[in-house]
């Protein structure tokens, strides 16, 4: 039976990365989340590679203030094609080469990240593929992955970069990887990649402070301080450069393209509030409903397709059938089982949190939790400071907190390693119900425009 969960899960993997490779072909990604301004800031690079690497300001993309690893592959891509082709419409015909090439690349970007959940399960829980299996079934059923990988963002790279600085963490506390000055100038590239990448990505340096502060106790705090340091300053070499310029231009490190309102903690505590139309949310999740709030909104869009940008969208077939809206809310309906799971996980990693017992496994929860609690509550004070709370809800997507979204499999995976100890069972019925989950969700995960 254990041979046979290991191949169902290969299988469906397989299966995922199929439907990443098919919706290649099928998706347009200038029609994603701001798909046009960052096309835009594509283009602005592009025109001026090889000879000068030049940014896009205020008035070329709304997109300008975004760093610009994700967008010097499409470009390269993009200047390839026009020393290739002959055409009088570089921009227009170059398109397609820059949409496929980067939605490819970008394709092996979801591999890697599927690599490396594989490399830390099989640190955490050795000889033991329950976890594992729980963990890479819960990571392909997640929506967000499939619209993100497929378009021009930041958030892909953030999410993978991320989870090889996870991995190199727990090689750190195994003391698999030496406290050197040239690992420190390699941890330090990943800090400044991960900062070229999404201004999120600087979400998750709070989470390495915390690592060496817990970890004190086994390494030597002297020696961890004197590594992050190296590698914040190497980090800052590296991305720098990005920050300064606009801060030189529009007086602000972290400038964006709305103006930014008075924090609140009242209005936190607001975005909170828990209204749920359950009859909508398991009928038709989707912005034509009266769906609103922030929980329903991002569970729609969790599991779903809220802002109806993906899955038969209207310019095509001129409105979604009532049908394909029922489906989206049975989508929704058995997607409960699933965040039951990541909720207990996160539930039971709050527990775990304030015990005093230290090793790799506690170590990593205790990670993980912080760096989820950390993530969100940024995430809403961003909702609250540029007031995307109002009726639009248009700030609010599981696709730009992707780096938060891809640690629910690990609260899933935690949480069903403790049921598993008491009921050892559970785990075939757990990967069963999951895996049929995954296959019927497959309307939702191939992208169709």
């Amino acid at each position: 039976m254990k041979e046979k969960l290991n191949s169902l899960t290969w299988l469906l993997v397989a299966v995922s990365i199929t439907i990443f490779f098919l919706n290649i072909f099928s998706y347009d990604p200038k029609n994603g989340y701001d798909g046009d301004a960052h096309y835009e800031y594509i283009k602005f690079v592009t025109m001026y590679l090889p000879e000068n690497f030049k940014l896009p300001g205020i008035g070329d993309t709304y997109e300008f203030f975004s760093p610009p690893l994700a967008y010097i592959f499409p470009s390269l891509v993009g200047v390839l094609c026009r020393n290739i082709i002959n055409s009088s419409d570089y921009v227009n015909d170059c398109y397609v080469y820059q949409d496929n090439f980067t939605q490819f690349f970008q394709l092996i970007m979801f591999i890697g990240l599927v690599f490396m959940y594989v490399k830390i399960s099989n640190k955490l829980f050795p000889k033991d593929s329950r976890f594992r299996n729980t963990v890479l079934i819960l990571l392909i059923c997640l929506t967000p992955n499939y619209k993100a990988f497929m378009m021009f963002r930041g958030e892909p790279f953030v999410t993978l970069l991320i989870a090889i600085m996870v991995y190199f963490l727990i090689q750190l506390y195994q003391e698999e990887y030496e406290l050197n000055f040239l690992n420190s100038l390699l941890f330090g590239v990943l800090i400044g990649l991960i900062a070229l990448s999404r201004q999120w990505g600087f979400l998750f340096f709070p989470t390495v402070v915390f690592f060496t502060f817990i970890s004190r106790k086994k390494l030597s705090f002297k020696k961890l301080f004197g590594f992050f340091t190296i590698s914040s300053i190497v980090g800052f070499i590296i991305s720098g450069w990005f920050y300064l310029g606009l801060y030189s231009q529009y007086g602000s490190f972290a400038k964006f393209n709305l103006e930014p309102n008075n924090f609140s903690i009242l209005d936190l505590i607001r975005i909170m509030y828990i209204n749920i139309n359950i009859d909508e949310l398991f009928t038709n999740p989707t912005q034509n409903s009266t769906l609103r709030g922030l929980f329903p909104v991002f569970y729609a869009d969790l599991w779903g397709d809220y802002n109806m940008y993906f899955s038969y969208l209207d310019y095509k077939f001129n409105g979604r059938s009532l049908r394909f809206e029922n489906y989206l809310g049975r989508v929704a309906l058995i997607s409960v089982y699933p965040t039951a799971l990541i909720l207990y996980g996160l539930v039971k990693l709050s527990i775990d949190f304030v015990s005093k017992k230290i090793d790799l496994i506690s170590i990593t929860q205790k990670v993980i939790f912080f760096n989820v609690i950390t993530t969100w509550f940024f995430y809403c004070s961003w909702i609250v400071i540029y007031n995307f709370y109002n009726e639009t809800i248009s700030g609010v997507s599981p696709v730009y907190m992707l780096q938060l979204v891809n640690f629910f499999p690990l609260l899933g995976g935690l949480a069903s390693m403790a049921v598993y100890k008491k009921y050892p069972s559970f785990y075939q019925i757990n990967l069963i119900i999951l895996s049929f989950i995954f296959l019927h969700n497959i309307g939702v995960i191939y992208l169709s425009n």
